[in-house]
């Protein structure tokens, strides 16, 4: 598992990476950066990401960031908007892969923290310790130490010698842990998942698998399968197969694109599957008439 240090300035220079954590030098009071700790190992077998990182902004410094798998925010200091509400010093958010709302400084000045994965151990823990795929939930916590103790001891003082995904894991358990006697669930996720499973089967034309569609957005096909049904009545794989059928119907009537073609984009290996009672060449002489 390779593990990388990296800072954002937010200003003509260039970000810094580095293997230790030389590149976190102190800056000028002020100074607008991003401190981050990322734990990744993509092999074949094995896709795992973890980030740890610190963000600070003064005001007049506006900052979007949106979540792509499971994420716990945590505000030091100042303000940090989740949609149009603020959240201020002591308040945290536990956030979902499923959401998509983007949270912003909006010109605050604001120091927050955050820790990111997409590890399936960990996303039991999260299970566990009540926290649900289709809910957001956030709190507020008056003991600021622990809290901070935690993620400064995660981001700036990682061990040199030690197994690092059992130490992020151990980690994110003790933060959760401390955190979720005061958290409480503040609104469903899975119709707005749905609306981003859908727009992405039909921006890819239907040209994935249920398990690439699962990987995309870091949920389980279980609960993929569920929300698909929930709210469409029909699973998410015959969902992918109407999408695919449509476009290459389309394809084939509205342009001059070659069939092998359409099938590549389409996501068809074989040429015949896309046309029902009929070829493809058949299918587009008799649309053109």
């Amino acid at each position: 598992m390779i593990l990388t240090y990296i800072r954002h300035y937010f200003d003509n220079r260039k970000r810094e990476t580095a293997e230790t954590a030389e590149v976190f030098s102190p800056l000028p009071e002020g100074s607008p950066y991003q401190d981050v700790l990322r734990l990744a190992c993509m092999d074949k077998d094995l896709s795992l990401l973890y980030t740890v990182g610190k963000s600070v902004f003064p005001q007049r410094y506006e900052q979007f960031t949106a979540p792509q798998r499971w994420t716990i925010f945590y505000i030091a200091g100042g303000t940090l908007f989740f949609g149009r509400e603020p959240l201020e010093a002591g308040d945290f958010i536990v956030v979902p892969s499923a959401f998509s709302h983007q949270l912003s400084t909006k010109k605050e000045s604001c120091c927050y923290y955050w820790l990111a994965t997409n590890d399936e151990w960990l996303l039991r823990s999260f299970s566990m310790a009540g926290y649900g795929e289709a809910e957001v939930a956030k709190g507020h916590i008056d003991d600021t130490q622990t809290v901070t103790d935690i993620l400064e001891g995660t981001l700036y003082h990682f061990p040199g010698q030690c197994d690092r995904r059992l130490y992020l894991i151990s980690r994110f358990t003790q933060l959760l842990s401390h955190l979720s006697a005061y958290a409480t669930a503040t609104g469903r996720v899975s119709e707005q998942l749905l609306l981003r499973c859908i727009s992405h089967i039909e921006t890819t034309y239907g040209a994935l698998t249920v398990e690439d569609l699962a990987k995309h957005f870091f949920i389980n096909r279980r609960y993929l399968y569920g929300i698909f049904m929930e709210y469409k009545k029909i699973s998410p794989m015959k969902y992918i197969q109407s999408v695919r059928m449509k476009a290459a119907d389309k394809f084939l009537l509205t342009t001059d694109y070659s069939i092998a073609k359409i099938a590549e984009l389409t996501g068809y290996s074989n040429y015949n599957q896309f046309t029902r009672n009929t070829t493809p060449s058949n299918r587009r002489k008799s649309g053109k008439r």
